[in-house]
């Protein structure tokens, strides 16, 4: 995602080492209190995981009003938020267990949908129809993964011939195809390409 959004802005620069280092804080953070949830009460290792996923927010945080303040680049305070509230619901939504899996998917997705444009607002310094586009293409490419996952754990579980394999695959490959187009679509009509 971040890949893609310096591919479109093209310049990589100040902010966007300092918005990668952010990025990359905020992953390990989330993933730290995912573990953190996980251990019962009484497990010694709770302190030190906590420790750890506090000092990535910190540092996440710090990086990201650095990066913003530092540079003028006012609207990653709201893309930031959104990706911190994208994180937090997607962790909720993992202590939920199966019942909220899909919930929690499509959660964490959209929120690293963000990536892609806040590198492309850093790189350009503009937020355009392109960085908007940019935010959809990325949600949607996203969103197919938990389908892709789905239909793999059917198949593997069913021990399924290839013609139920292909008959389960359609509706992934279906999502697949019709985003692309749209996503297409939508780049050849704003000049993005």
């Amino acid at each position: 995602s971040a890949v893609l959004g310096l591919s479109v802005g093209g310049d990589v620069r100040a902010p966007t080492l300092t918005l990668a280092v952010s990025v990359l804080a905020g992953f390990l953070a989330r993933q730290a209190a995912d573990v953190w949830c996980g251990l019962p009460d009484g497990d010694e290792r709770r302190l030190p995981v906590g420790l750890l996923a506090g000092a990535y927010t910190l540092v996440c945080a710090g990086t990201g009003l650095l990066t913003a303040v530092a540079h003028g680049l006012w609207l990653l305070l709201p893309i930031g938020m959104a990706g911190t509230a994208a994180a937090a619901a997607s962790l909720v939504f993992s202590r939920l267990g199966r019942k909220a899996s899909l919930a929690m998917d499509l959660t964490g997705l959209a929120g690293l949908g963000l990536v892609a444009p806040a590198f492309e607002y850093c790189a350009t310094g503009v937020f355009s129809q392109r960085t908007t586009a940019l935010w959809l293409l990325s949600t949607v490419f996203f969103a197919g993964r938990p389908l892709q996952v789905r239909f793999f754990t059917r198949c593997r579980a069913t021990r399924s011939s290839l013609a139920q394999r292909l008959q389960s695959g359609w509706p992934t490959l279906l999502y697949q195809a019709a985003a692309l187009a749209v996503a297409s679509g939508a780049a050849d009509r704003l000049k993005l390409v």
